[in-house]
C-alpha cells in the first residue's frame, strides 16, 4: 500500500476497481460537494443473480435546482428500496460460501434509518473496509475540488 491520499467519487457498494484504487492510498477523501449526476456508480450497483447481472439502483429525492452537491442528496426511502435490495442481495448470495459471516453486517445498512445518498454510501464502505481488514481512513472533502 502507498502511502498518500486519494480524491474518489461517492459510490454505492463500490466495484472492485474501486477498491483497487482505494487500496493504493492509505487515505481516501470522498468529494462531498462534487455536483450530482446520474452516473453508474453514486447511486447504483450492480451484483450477479440468478438470471445474470441485476442492476440495484437507489432512488434519490430531486431538488429543483440544476446543481445539487452530494452531500445534499436524500434518498427516496418511502419507496421501500432497501427492503428490495436487500431481498436481491440475499436472493443472490444468500447460498454462497462464508455469507452468513457477513450477514448482519450488511443486513444492518439496509436497516438503517439513514437518508443522505453520501452518509449512507460512506458506511458501506466503511464495512467493506473493515470486513477486508485494510486500514484506511475516510475522510469527505469540505470544498469543491
Amino acid at each position: 500500500m502507498a502511502i498518500g491520499q486519494v480524491l474518489l467519487s461517492t459510490a454505492y457498494l463500490p466495484p472492485i476497481s474501486y477498491l483497487k484504487s482505494c487500496m493504493t492510498f492509505d487515505h481516501i477523501i470522498i468529494a462531498s460537494k462534487e455536483h450530482f449526476i446520474k452516473q453508474p456508480f453514486r447511486n447504483r450497483c450492480n451484483i450477479f443473480g440468478a438470471i445474470g447481472p441485476l442492476s440495484l439502483v437507489i432512488p434519490i429525492q430531486h431538488k429543483k435546482r440544476k446543481e445539487c452537491p452530494i452531500d445534499e442528496v436524500m434518498m427516496a426511502n418511502e419507496e421501500g428500496w432497501k427492503k428490495t435490495h436487500w431481498r436481491s442481495i440475499t436472493s443472490a448470495y444468500g447460498q454462497s460460501p462464508f455469507f452468513e459471516f457477513y450477514e448482519e453486517d450488511f443486513k444492518s445498512l439496509f436497516n438503517s434509518d439513514e437518508t443522505h445518498l453520501l452518509s449512507f454510501n460512506t458506511s458501506c464502505l466503511l464495512l467493506i473496509l473493515k470486513l477486508l481488514k485494510l486500514p484506511l481512513s475516510i475522510s469527505v472533502s469540505e470544498e469543491y475540488d
